[in-house]
């Protein structure tokens, strides 16, 4: 039996495993629930600590993205082809990622706001930067107690001369725009108002997202522990760690036995 291979998407290994000869005898849907245990079980072994799909064929399925976006974390070819193979009437997003790829960010965006199921999004814990794009596909979002969304500019670099830095500076604008224009459709606001919340790099925590817009309510679950570095932004807040190990006082070593004899000794040649 095929297994899915290094950087192969889900539609070029559901055909070459449906292909696969020892299956040919089986009817297709068979197969095809064959061949999609597989692609399951083979993604798992790569990303299950913190990139699932559970439940795809159920009429409500759970889609957990528990790390950055794009580059080393869950890019959007491979999250647009998981999202395709989800046929439930409601899809439940779970997030908690500091950000990353604006491009990789827009495209999963596009592509929950094009999937046809209801789409709820869950800010288990942190929605930062381009996570914070994909959280506003969901039409709710729903905030763990103390968890954080986070929205700032869109930074880049770029090497070259003056002409090409005032490019980027322009390319980065509209950018900036874009993103503005997504937290205004969510929340009804102007694209004014949140490229000023943007320019600061603004923090809301789970009852200011919803004050502002952009969450629907703040659920009873707590939010996880993060272990994101986010010293790379302006003005990260103080999230919830685990509680630091009790101290323990040093152990007193035990004092050695009195030599009662050698003291009455001592004390004898002293006298005499």
């Amino acid at each position: 039996m095929p297994t899915p291979r290094k950087g192969e998407d889900h539609d070029h290994f559901m055909q070459r495993c449906m292909a696969w000869p020892d299956l040919q005898d089986r009817p297709p849907a068979q197969r095809e629930a064959i061949c999609q245990s597989k692609w399951e079980k083979g993604k798992e072994g790569k990303m299950k600590s913190w990139y699932r799909v559970e439940n795809r064929t159920e009429p409500e399925a759970d889609l957990f993205v528990y790390n950055e976006i794009g580059g080393m974390g869950i890019t959007a070819a491979d999250f647009v082809a998981d999202l395709k193979t989800i046929k439930a009437r409601k899809i439940n997003l779970h997030l908690n990622s500091p950000g990353g790829d604006v491009f990789d960010a827009i495209t999963m965006y596009t592509a929950l706001k094009q999937h046809g199921a209801q789409i709820e999004v869950y800010v288990d814990g942190l929605a930062a930067s381009a996570a914070s794009l994909v959280a506003m596909a969901g039409q709710r979002v729903i905030m763990a107690k103390h968890a954080f969304i986070m929205v700032h500019e869109a930074h880049g670099l770029t090497l070259g001369n003056a002409a090409d830095m005032r490019k980027a500076a322009d390319l980065l604008d509209l950018m900036s725009d874009n993103i503005a224009g997504i937290y205004a459709e969510k929340t009804g606001g102007s694209k004014e108002d949140w490229r000023a919340k943007m320019a600061v790099e603004s923090w809301f925590g789970d009852q200011e997202a919803v004050a502002v817009g952009l969450a629907d309510e703040v659920s009873d679950g707590v939010a996880p522990q993060n272990t994101f570095d986010l010293s790379k932004f302006k003005r990260p807040p103080e999230m919830p760690h685990a509680a630091p190990e009790p101290e323990t006082e040093p152990e007193e070593e035990e004092a050695p036995p009195i030599d009662y004899a050698a003291l009455f000794a001592a004390a004898v040649e002293g006298v005499l």
